[in-house]
């Protein structure tokens, strides 16, 4: 029996190593960075509006500011005409359900707890896990950022500088041999 523990053991060591050395798809880490931001501490949830958290998928969105659920009600006297109802019925949308496919990706992968608010639908409670604190650490860090990213297209990145100084070496061989072909 402890063999079979000391073995599952390591193979959580193992799933926590890749873990933390993940490259998340676009949406997932940059909610996953701005979480980090706005929740700055594992065990702590804090509640938001799904369309609120849709500034957080821009690009360094992890630096803005999102308001927490009743921190600020945006209430609109004048909703303006049909069409850019539509236009941001639309919108609303397309971010929530955004939103929440990026939640429920790291709420498996047990980066976030994500629980949903009782009686509002576009209001949930996010949570970090001590990965998901620890990757969201990295995702909002340009440089440890660069790294993860590097680490996981490795292989991809060695081709690429060969063929530049590739490219380089061949640009230079042909401007000899021209100028040999010039001057003989």
């Amino acid at each position: 029996m402890p063999a079979v523990l000391g073995t599952q053991t390591t193979c959580d060591a193992e799933k926590k190593a890749v873990l933390l050395k993940m490259w998340l798809p676009k949406d997932e880490r940059r909610l996953l960075a701005g979480y980090y931001t706005l929740i700055g501490n594992i065990g702590i949830e804090r509640v938001y509006r799904l369309y609120e958290l849709s500034r957080l998928l821009r690009f360094r969105g992890y630096r803005l500011r999102v308001p927490e659920y009743g921190e600020s009600e945006n209430s609109s006297d004048n909703p303006g005409d049909i069409e850019s109802m539509k236009r941001e019925m639309r919108r609303y949308t397309d971010f929530c359900n955004r939103i929440n496919k990026a939640n429920k990706l790291l709420a498996g992968r047990s980066l976030i707890t994500c629980t949903p608010h009782q009686h509002e639908l576009d209001v949930v409670a996010i949570g970090l896990t001590v990965e998901g604190y620890d990757l969201g650490r990295r995702y909002s860090n340009a440089l440890e950022s660069s790294g993860l990213w590097f680490y996981e297209y490795r292989h991809h990145w060695v081709w690429l500088i060969v063929a530049f100084f590739g490219g380089a070496v061949g640009t230079k061989l042909i401007d000899y041999f021209a100028s040999l072909s010039a001057d003989g």
